[in-house]
């Protein structure tokens, strides 16, 4: 699931890449054409909600920009847990490595339990008359 993340945000990069590449093609040309004909994407400052509309994806793509160092938000905007600094500083602070870790880890616990539950079933039933 981390490396689904990693490469959707090397694709998200790349298109960062090809729209400043565009942008600084435009500039090369009268101001007045660049402005009519390119839609700055990437401004220095934006909201998250900019971002989203932008890039046209999910908040975990974001998340995975800020991961990789790409991608600072200073401002926070909108309603809801999400978009509170807490969950923004946590996501910020974790490793993709790290999640990868975490998803492997808890998969195996929950297997492990289900199956002891099984067999703990098993016994009761076998002894009980």
């Amino acid at each position: 699931m981390a490396d689904h993340f990693l490469w959707a945000a090397l694709l998200q990069i790349d298109l960062i890449d090809q729209v400043k590449e565009l942008q600084q093609k435009n500039t090369s040309a009268p101001l007045e054409d660049a402005e009519k004909h390119a839609s700055p994407l990437i401004k220095e400052e934006m909201t998250r909600d900019e971002v989203y509309r932008a890039l046209n994806c999910k908040r975990t793509y974001v998340w995975e920009l800020e991961k990789l160092d790409l991608l600072h938000s200073y401002k926070v905007s909108g309603r809801g847990m999400r978009f509170h600094g807490f969950e923004v500083e946590r996501v910020k602070a974790m490793d993709p490595e790290e999640v990868g870790l975490m998803i492997k880890q808890r998969n195996p616990k929950k297997k492990a339990t289900s199956k002891k539950r099984e067999t703990e079933r098993k016994r009761e039933r076998a002894t009980s008359p």
